[in-house]
This record gives C-alpha cells, sequence and structure tokens, in this order.
C-alpha cells in the first residue's frame, strides 16, 4: 500500500477505536496480573517461602536468607538498571513522555524491560512501588495497539493514559475495573 492509499488516521470508523479501547482494556488487565505473579514469584524465591502473606513469609525467613535475598535483588536491580539506561534513554520509556510525544511513543520493549527490573527491585523488598511498572507496561501495550491499528495521535494519547490506568487497576487486583 503507498503511503497516498494510507487512510488518514482521524478518519478511521468510530467501530476501529472501539476494538481498539476492549483491546487495550484486556491487554492492560493481563499484563497487570502478569506482572503481579511475577512480583509475587520473585518475593517467594528470595525469602523462601511458599504459602501465606508476604511480611509472614518475610519474618518467618531466616535473616541469612533476607540479607542475601535483598542484596541479590539490589544487585539484578541495580546492575540492570545501569545497564538498560546505558542504552535506552531513560525519558523514553516515561509515560508522561510519550503522552507529550506528539506521535504518543512509547516503545514496548524498553518500557516492559525496566517494568520487569522495577517488579525484581519489588520483590526483593525495595520499597520502590509496584504500581509504576503496570502502568509503564500497560501504557506501552496501548501504544503499541494504537499504533498497530493505525490510531491517530489524539486518540492515541487517549489510550495510553487509559493503557496506563487500566495497568494501574489490574495490579491492584480489580482487572475488570482497569479493563473496562
Amino acid at each position: 500500500m503507498s503511503p497516498a492509499e494510507v487512510p488518514d488516521p482521524e478518519s478511521r470508523p468510530w467501530w476501529c477505536l472501539a476494538v481498539a479501547v476492549v483491546l487495550v482494556g484486556v491487554l492492560a488487565a493481563v499484563a497487570g496480573v502478569v506482572l503481579l505473579l511475577f512480583v509475587r514469584l520473585v518475593q517467594h524465591v528470595t525469602f523462601g517461602y511458599w504459602h501465606g502473606s508476604f511480611s509472614g513469609g518475610v519474618i518467618h525467613a531466616e535473616p541469612v536468607r533476607r540479607a542475601i535475598g535483598m542484596t541479590v535483588g539490589g544487585l539484578v536491580t541495580g546492575v540492570g538498571w545501569w545497564l538498560f539506561r546505558r542504552h535506552v534513554p531513560t525519558e523514553e520509556i516515561s509515560v508522561t513522555h510519550a503522552l507529550r510525544d506528539p506521535h504518543g511513543r512509547l516503545p514496548l520493549g524498553p518500557a516492559v524491560g525496566d517494568a520487569v527490573l522495577q517488579m525484581v527491585g519489588v520483590g526483593a523488598g525495595a520499597s520502590l512501588g509496584r504500581e509504576g511498572a503496570a502502568r509503564q507496561a500497560a501504557a506501552a501495550i496501548a501504544g503499541g495497539v494504537a499504533a498497530r491499528l493505525r490510531i491517530g495521535p489524539a486518540d492515541r494519547h487517549i489510550l495510553i493514559a487509559c493503557g496506563a490506568g487500566a495497568g494501574l487497576a489490574a495490579l491492584y487486583n480489580v482487572p475488570i475495573s482497569g479493563m473496562l
């Protein structure tokens, strides 16, 4: 298809945006749930418990295990971010940057990679806050869906913002609310 044959994104039928909204809602919910399961896996591996609550697992973990687990988690996160930041500019993987960018770009791979590193840190006991990772990953997914469906910049920004909210909701165990 030549550039002259590509339809104007602003002239897409209403149902194209509706499909994008539903797709973003579902994928953001899935991303939030997957990240939540991943952070729980990191917690279980770090502190050596498989049943009960996180706080109970930490309290019952041997002091040496807590120290080693948190140190290894911190090293993985720190070295991972150091390597990551050498190759990917931090501002390019920000939801705020994507909303300010005229084209609404948020690269999926780097955004998800950064989110995974955040979750490793959180799972190992860092007080980073787990919500940023889900918000970032879901916003990147929303940007990817919008690009794939050739949604125009104005609607793409709305989808990215909605995706960020949906990812946040999914991480706090309300994936249906996030999807809606």
